[in-house]
């Protein structure tokens, strides 16, 4: 540079430099041209955003919907008949310990529960559910390796906090109802788990009246 002159009155062709307090008017040339595709990507990528938020934020919305149509219908449903009804609730680990478990309701009270396990595979061959214990009356509960009981209502509570308030960009969220509109599954699995990640309600063979 020459001496005593500022970077904007540099001779031309001289070596301008952009960095310090006063720039030349060639910098503000070439910062506007950056600061404008800066601003093109920041567009781009913040309506990239706004795109995956409102689908994520309508699927949400749905499976709300969704819940609450079939909630809707339960309580039609046992309004008519009554809140007398049994269902059936099984797992499976990837070592192949498996469950079933029967639970049934009275006048929305539970009076039985039955519970089944196999270890598996052994030698090779898949061993068959084997029954392990009932519980009638008062001993309702009383088996803690099956879990807590929990009515059909309870378990609608249970999808709503705890698996539609997952995040579905980090979970992989599952909603399904059977031919009456009543809830069947409602689970998560977590992007990247690998083993047992299965989380959440599954409902199958809901009777209404009594079975047991």
């Amino acid at each position: 540079m020459v001496a005593g002159r500022t970077p904007r009155d540099a001779p031309h062709g001289s070596a301008v430099s952009c960095r310090g307090p006063v720039w030349h008017r060639s910098c503000f040339v070439r910062f506007a041209m950056m600061t404008m595709r800066d601003l093109q990507g920041l567009k781009v990528a913040c309506a990239a955003l706004a795109a995956l938020a409102s689908a994520g934020c309508h699927d949400e919305n749905a499976n709300e919907s969704r819940l609450a149509e079939s909630r809707g219908a339960w309580r039609a449903m046992i309004a008519a008949q009554g809140e007398t009804y049994s269902y059936e609730q099984g797992s499976e680990s990837w070592t192949g310990y498996r469950t079933h478990s029967a639970v049934q309701f009275e006048d929305g009270a539970a009076t039985y529960r039955r519970f089944e396990s196999s270890p598996g595979f052994v030698d090779g061959m898949l061993v068959p559910l084997e029954l392990k214990w009932e519980e009638r009356g008062g001993e309702i509960g009383t088996h803690v390796e099956a879990g807590p009981i929990a009515s059909v209502d309870q378990m609608y509570d249970q999808c709503a906090r705890d698996v539609l308030t997952r995040d579905p960009g980090r979970n992989m969220i599952e909603l399904a109802f059977d031919e009456r509109d009543l809830l069947q599954v409602c689970s998560y699995w977590q992007d990247g788990c690998a083993d047992d990640c299965w989380m959440g309600v599954g409902i199958s063979n809901l009777q209404m009246g009594k079975s047991y």
